[in-house]
């Protein structure tokens, strides 16, 4: 085997075993242009998420659910979901950026105005899919009408980013609030609910305590 010598440590490397940790550092150094499911991360997210919320004011009872759904759950009916996600697909990507993460967004356009903020990544406990989620409030009609309508909806967009579901909510306070260890977090009144997600997305969202979304 061929080596190099160094002498002053009297050292000796095999050149075959430079040349694999080089490619291995080169590769780790490598910019990313999407963002992918990295749990490394969560100490992170959970920080940032947590302290947006007082928690004097939440109730210390938490309520748990991992929401499970089958082959029979799918069908037409979530097809023509996916479908109608296409359209606003383009619209939500742009908004997923980790350095955004917990951060509210407002967009100001003619006549309405959106809170978009960004939770983070949800892994699905089963099957071998991420969920990106951004929750979005809208307010439609401003400066135009008496009474402006609102809109809100979360976004799940998968990992790879070329397909999305919406849900629709009843009210911006129905949307969730942020991601921990795998558990989306609601806060209806003054308690916590966290989800997880079993076996992919169906098209409706049943959230207990909140009811079902499509």
């Amino acid at each position: 085997m061929r080596t190099i010598f160094d002498f002053g440590r009297m050292k000796i490397f095999p050149i075959r075993t430079m040349l694999i940790v080089a490619l291995i550092v080169n590769y780790s150094c490598q910019p990313s242009n999407k963002i992918k499911c990295d749990k490394s991360a969560d100490s992170l997210i959970n920080t940032k998420a947590i302290e947006l919320f007082d928690s004097t004011k939440i109730d210390k009872r938490l309520s748990l659910d991992t929401l499970q759904f089958n082959e029979n759950m799918r069908g037409s009916l979530l097809d023509e979901k996916y479908k109608e996600g296409k359209s606003s697909l383009s619209y939500y990507k742009k908004f997923i950026l980790k350095k955004d993460i917990n951060q509210l967004r407002t967009i100001r356009e003619k006549d309405t105005k959106s809170e978009i903020r960004y939770l983070g990544e949800l892994r699905d406990l089963t099957i071998n899919q991420c969920y990106h989620i951004v929750t979005n409030f809208k307010i439609i009609g401003i400066g135009t009408i008496l009474s402006p309508r609102g809109q809100s909806e979360v976004a799940f967009i998968n990992e790879k980013q070329d397909s999305l579901l919406i849900y629709s909510v009843n009210m911006p306070k129905d949307l969730p609030k942020f991601i921990e260890n795998e558990v989306l977090y609601f806060q209806p009144n003054d308690s916590l609910l966290g989800i997880s997600i079993s076996g992919g997305l169906p098209p409706f969202l049943c959230v207990p305590k909140l009811g079902c979304y499509y």
